[in-house]
């Protein structure tokens, strides 16, 4: 879809993919060049779920919103989300956003989910998120570990890499990231600003026996989810507030200068300095 302007109770949705013994099932959407507006609904939307039948290019949805700075996207004013991309069952999704502002959508601007046995891909750079009623981005990862024999790819971890965007201004957090389950994300980042929306600049929840990060790679604590050069500033809470119940864990390594607040959360003004810290 490219050159277009979507809006009037419209929303941009994936066909839905379904595998037989006989077939894959395979999508390839591309968005460029869109004004995606003022719908009832969100502004693209895309669902994976059901079984993958052998093979990595089996029930796969591979969306690409944007592309180059000539490619952008503008997606505003939508009612429910401005992105929202799900992963489920076994399947495997690969998401690419670069290039496109979400901004001013009731809602979040970008959603990521993940459940089950599926594993989710995704790269988001360049990339306005503000001024949404929600979170400028959450991405909500449960189901099964890496090392679960059902899941696309077995022994690789969902992940997130996001640099270079802007989640300024959103009515709840610039960024949440939440695992559940026994489920496994890595997220590195670079260069991210999250600054002035209502509660944190970053707000990390893991919980039951999830891992933001890879507690079994290498030795403990594990592979650590990486974060250089942000800025999280006069945000209503906290600019990073970190929270692990159960087994859980929360494994992130921060270039950055750490500040305690009064209520001992960690507050992260401006996370640029060549110090490492580790949380």
């Amino acid at each position: 879809i490219s050159l277009g302007l979507v809006g009037s109770e419209m929303c941009i949705r994936d066909r839905f993919s379904t595998v037989t013994s006989t077939g894959t099932g395979l999508i390839e959407a591309v968005v460029r060049n869109n004004t995606i507006a003022d719908n009832l609904g969100g502004g693209i939307q895309s669902q994976m779920f059901g079984p993958n039948l052998g093979g990595n290019v089996n029930n796969q949805v591979n969306l690409t919103v944007g592309g180059l700075e000539t490619e952008a996207n503008t997606i505003s004013g939508n009612t429910l989300f401005g992105i929202s991309y799900a992963v489920a069952g076994n399947g495997k999704g690969n998401v690419d956003i670069q290039n496109s502002t979400v901004s001013g959508n009731t809602g979040d601007g970008i959603q990521l989910f993940r459940a089950d046995s599926s594993l989710l891909t995704a790269n988001i750079q360049n990339v306005i998120a503000s001024g949404n009623s929600g979170n400028g981005l959450l991405a909500d990862v449960q189901g099964n570990d890496k090392n679960d024999p059902n899941q696309p790819m077995v022994g690789m971890v969902n992940s997130l890499a996001w640099s270079n965007n802007q989640f300024d201004g959103n009515g709840a957090n610039g960024a949440l990231f939440r695992t559940r389950g026994d489920s496994m994300f890595l997220a590195d980042g670079e260069s991210n600003q999250l600054n002035g929306n209502a509660l944190n600049g970053i707000l990390v929840e893991t919980s039951e026996n999830s891992s933001f990060g890879d507690a079994t790679d290498g030795l403990p604590p594990g592979r650590r989810v990486l974060w250089n050069g942000f800025s999280a500033s006069n945000n209503g809470e906290d600019g990073l507030h970190i929270t692990a119940t159960e087994s859980s864990r929360a494994l992130i390594e921060i270039t950055s200068n750490r500040i305690p607040t009064s209520s001992g959360a960690v507050s992260y003004t401006h996370l640029t300095l060549p110090t490492n810290r580790e949380v």
